[in-house]
This record gives C-alpha cells, structure tokens and sequence, in this order.
C-alpha cells in the first residue's frame, strides 16, 4: 500500500501574501491525489474553513493549531 503525503508552506500571511484566496484556491485543487496533507501558514481562521470546506470531500479530517 502506497501513502501520499505533502507538506507545504501556503505562504498566507495577509499583511504580505497577495491573492491568498485565489492561491488557495489553486493549492486545494492540486490535494486531490494525497491521503495526508499538512499546510503551514495558514493564519487566518477564515482561510482555514475555506480550505476544510473545499477539501472535506477528499481529506475529511482536519486540525488547526491555536498557537
């Protein structure tokens, strides 16, 4: 049995990162092949349920650090 896993830096600091919907948008397409995904710098709670709610179909689990 084969595990796909990704481990990726969304870059999504809003004060910095321009079009982070839209690169979020890109970044929750290209998933669709990992059975385990972990995305670092996703800071804001709202890009982090758009990213649950786009991907609930094929990566059902989630959790987000209150760090």
């Amino acid at each position: 049995m084969a595990l796909k896993v990704l481990t990726l830096n969304v870059w999504g600091l809003h004060i910095f990162a321009k079009r982070i919907r839209e690169r979020l948008h890109y970044i929750s397409q290209e998933l669709e092949g990992y059975d385990i995904v972990g995305l670092q710098e996703v800071w804001s709670q709202d890009d982090y349920l758009f990213l649950v709610e786009r991907l609930r179909r094929i990566l059902p689990y989630s959790f987000r650090s209150k760090r």
